[in-house]
């Protein structure tokens, strides 16, 4: 009993400092700064706006707009992101008088794709100091429902495809051996499993189509951009992110040839560098490839993916797999789900373990 609360009050102590200690992380491409400053009043009109962000922005999704009080366009429409410091942005302007000007800008990480936007006010020359307060700095960021399903088709396809290897090569055909080597077909590969395999290709193309319309769709202004619509082929052609979309469609194209040969070991094998190497794009476009130094960050969060898909790719196979073992003697399926049940429970295990220390060096950085 004294263990126990001892151990709670432990676990209480760390909730509580954990809480406590809790710091801003910028997510997304944030506006930092700018130049000139939010609601400043300048003596001499600038030549051009800086904005400098959180993260790097991408060039062909991003923009600057300055407008007068009377709705003009003041900027002249060269819009470039620094390419010896992606986090600038700048727009040159027209030659202005005095008067409020407001700046409005959408930044979109190149990392990550996150869109974010807001606008500021600012003076210039002999302007009533009183008006600019009724004009305040605002940021906002927005991630659309049809992104967030296709973030979710991924990952959940991902992890059919990559935990198939590891479960039968960890789990079922051990265990198959433990239990008098069962080799009926139904047995070692039961046809459940390759249904399962074609709907996790299925959802890489679905999670493809979605996600790159979304990612269009936030550049236009709307939920979804058409396929023919010039932002989607902007995003595909054009961006860092458009690439590894093109990347994640090409594995899954490989994976559907490997489906066509017969099973075999460099099958497997290819079929699991082909999962792990989808999941690997998966943390290119993570906030760990944010940071300053994203080597170790990058991999880390590669690691806590390859965890999440064996346990959770592997309880799909297992569950599956049970209900080929019908056909089976009851003592045997019996000692045969009790193995395979054990074995399981053990991976997942080292699982939660992967899961748990890689997102514990997730939230210290």
């Amino acid at each position: 009993m004294k263990f126990k609360r001892r151990i709670f009050c432990l676990l209480l102590i760390l909730l509580v400092y954990s809480a406590w200690a809790v710091t801003p992380v910028l997510a997304h491409a944030v506006l930092l700064r700018s130049n000139p400053q939010a609601n400043a009043i300048l003596a001499q009109p600038p030549v051009q706006i800086e904005l400098f962000f959180s993260e790097p922005a991408d060039e062909t999704l991003s923009n600057i707009k300055v407008y007068n009080t009377s709705g003009g366009e003041v900027d002249v429409g060269d819009v470039r992101v620094d390419p010896s410091d992606p986090t600038r942005m700048t727009v040159s302007l027209h030659t202005i008088g005095d008067g409020i000007y407001t700046v409005t800008w959408k930044a979109v990480s190149a990392i990550d794709g996150h869109q974010t936007t807001g606008s500021f006010p600012f003076a210039v020359g002999n302007t009533n100091p009183g008006l600019l307060p009724a004009s305040q700095s605002t940021t906002s960021s927005n991630l659309p429902i049809s992104a967030l399903v296709a973030k979710w088709l991924l990952l959940a396809s991902a992890a059919l495809l990559t935990g198939q290897f590891a479960f039968i090569k960890f789990i079922w055909h051990p265990s198959l051996k433990l239990n008098d080597g069962e080799t009926s077909s139904s047995i070692l590969l039961p046809k459940s499993w390759n249904r399962l395999y074609w709907i996790g290709l299925a959802g890489i193309g679905l999670a493809f189509v979605l996600g790159v319309l979304a990612q269009a769709g936030e550049t236009n202004g709307n939920k979804l951009a058409l396929p023919w619509a010039k932002e989607t082929g902007q995003v595909l052609i054009g961006t860092r992110l458009g690439v590894l979309w093109l990347i994640r469609l090409a594995l899954a194209l490989i994976g559907v040839w490997l489906s066509q040969h017969a099973f075999g070991a460099w099958k497997d094998w290819a079929g699991f560098a082909m999962g792990l190497a989808l999941l690997f794009t998966f943390s290119l476009t993570s906030h760990a490839a944010t940071e300053p130094h994203p080597i170790l960050p990058v991999l880390d969060d590669w690691v806590h993916l390859i965890g999440m898909s064996f346990w959770f790719g592997g309880l799909a196979y297992l569950l599956s797999g049970l209900r080929s073992l019908k056909g089976l003697e009851a003592k045997s399926r019996t000692r045969l789900t009790s193995t395979l049940a054990s074995r399981f429970s053990n991976m997942a295990l080292v699982s939660v373990l992967l899961i748990g220390l890689t997102g514990l060096y997730s939230a210290i950085l």
